[in-house]
């Protein structure tokens, strides 16, 4: 077995000695599901991940949270499709190590202290896990490949999009039940903010050009979108969607609520406004909290 990184005993790491790579330490925060995570992770934390090509948004939300480094159980980047969101991470200075293994996530523990060295990471003397420590290299060689096979992930993508139709067709029709939430909408423009790539710059512009303050748009913000308009000044007049990425600054900032719910009826997003003490309405439709947004 390989030995605790500072012990000055070899340990197989590309015929290299540990202690040689970067070495992080901090506590181990583990989640399935990232957007859950970034809620608790704090800075100096270590984060351990399962996100098969690591998105921008995701990405952008664990560079905000400062860890010590990233730990991922998948490929940050498959080759699937040129992400951004892996270089997020690196450039900004924190270890990213991946394709650790499913097992991973069984592996380490909420709250282990453990270390990160190069491509292992160690618990106390035990290393729990090997991967590949992702560099702007890698990532541009996964890109690479990524290119080559992209005209046949844009016909896959075209062979969902039709599949999305015919299962969503609900959304195209005339017999969506839109909930009444007292605001005029007639004669006037809507700006509907969704989390994506470059949103933030994106509503930067709007402000700075006059559109927000000439036109006065109703502003819409899907989940976390809201908060990026708080951020910027402005108020949210409606939020739409499952409420589990959204700030409760937000959620209180006065804004009209619209939980997204499965055409059966049930609101999973419901229960935190409930526990909130808020109103709020709900629009029953199969598709994102996007979709019924605009």
């Amino acid at each position: 077995m390989a030995k605790r990184p500072g012990t000055g005993r070899p340990a197989r790491d590309g015929g290299a000695v540990v202690g040689a790579p970067p070495h992080r330490s901090g506590t181990a925060r583990v989640d399935r599901r990232t957007k859950d995570l970034v809620k608790r992770l704090q800075p100096g934390d270590v984060a351990v991940i399962s996100h098969r090509d690591l998105d921008v948004v995701a990405a952008e939300t664990l560079v905000e949270a400062h860890p010590a480094a990233v730990v991922n159980a998948e490929p940050s980047s498959s080759g699937r499709y040129p992400n951004e969101g892996p270089l997020l991470v690196i450039r900004a200075g924190i270890p990213l190590v991946d394709r650790c293994g499913p097992e991973v996530m069984e592996e380490i523990a909420d709250g282990d202290p453990v270390q990160v060295v190069g491509s292992e990471v160690y618990r106390g003397d035990e290393l729990v896990a090997r991967g590949i420590e992702e560099t702007v290299e890698t990532i541009g060689a996964a890109h690479e490949r990524a290119m080559e096979g992209l005209d046949a992930e844009f016909g896959r993508f075209v062979t969902n999009t039709l599949n999305y139709i015919e299962k969503d067709q609900d959304l195209l029709g005339s017999d969506l039940e839109f909930p009444e939430v007292g605001i005029d909408f007639q004669g006037r423009h809507v700006l509907i903010v969704v989390r994506g790539s470059t949103y933030r710059e994106d509503l930067q512009i709007l402000s700075d050009n006059g559109y927000m303050s000439d036109l006065k748009p109703i502003l819409i913000g899907v989940d976390g979108g809201s908060d990026a308009l708080l951020e910027l000044g402005h108020t949210p007049d409606l939020i739409v969607g499952d409420f589990d990425s959204v700030t409760e600054r937000a959620l209180r900032s006065g804004a009209q609520l619209v939980v997204h719910a499965y055409k059966d009826g049930r609101a999973p997003g419901a229960a935190r406004l409930e526990e909130l003490g808020l109103e709020y309405h709900t629009m029953s439709a199969s598709g994102t909290s996007e979709d019924i947004a605009m």
